[in-house]
């Protein structure tokens, strides 16, 4: 097995074993976003296609091998009919030293996918559609 596919799944297991640190620092979102490597591993499939592994849950997100917890996040705001939110993240992955960072998420009106911008530190970025 390729040593992506294997960091991929210690991502998946560290995505599903982590549990919030407050469940006040959810997202209010239906669903997961992420990557087609993102969504395959979130959704438990055998075959992970290659790319970037990149998934957003209502608490966490995945970043390659590492797992972002939200330790912080902001009240929604409404700019130009997205929902917008700042989180203040901690990244972990195996045996490495946590990063903290911070990002804006912004949701679309359509509710099919999130835009992530890395403000500061560390954490995924990018655009993810709703996963099936």
């Amino acid at each position: 097995m390729p040593q992506s596919k294997v960091r991929s799944l210690l991502a998946t297991s560290l995505f599903l074993a982590f549990t919030p640190a407050l469940l006040a620092n959810q997202l209010d979102i239906a669903g997961t976003y992420g990557t087609d490597a993102g969504c395959a591993i979130i959704n438990g499939e055998r075959s992970i296609p290659d790319g970037k592994v990149r998934a957003l849950g209502a608490d966490k997100a995945i970043n390659d091998e590492a797992t972002c917890t939200f330790i912080e996040l902001s009240d929604p705001t409404v700019e130009d009919g997205k929902t917008v939110w700042e989180a203040n993240v901690v990244c972990e992955a195996g045996h490495e030293a946590a990063e903290n960072g911070t990002l804006r998420i912004s949701l679309q009106q359509d509710l099919k996918s999130v835009d992530i911008k890395v403000l500061e530190g560390a954490g995924p970025k990018g655009k993810l559609n709703l996963c099936p």
